[in-house]
């Protein structure tokens, strides 16, 4: 793997996990209050990638934290 594969791979990786970490902290007990853990972690994955990629989400936009959407 050449250093740039492996520098977007990093830095992709990096970007997702920092996302989603995120996504946790500021909508846990906020949009995310309905959810199991599991979910909650799996919607912050999905909410990291997909807003980003295709435009999808799996919570209102507009009752996000104002943190969260920067």
């Amino acid at each position: 793997m050449t250093l740039q594969s492996k520098l977007a791979a990093v830095t992709s990786l990096a970007l997702i996990v920092i996302g989603a970490t995120t996504t946790l902290i500021f909508e846990w007990n906020r949009t995310m209050l309905d959810y199991a853990v599991e979910q909650k972690v799996s919607l912050s994955i999905f909410h990291s990638v997909m807003t980003r990629t295709a435009g999808f989400n799996a919570v209102n936009l507009a009752d996000l934290h104002p943190a969260t959407k920067f």
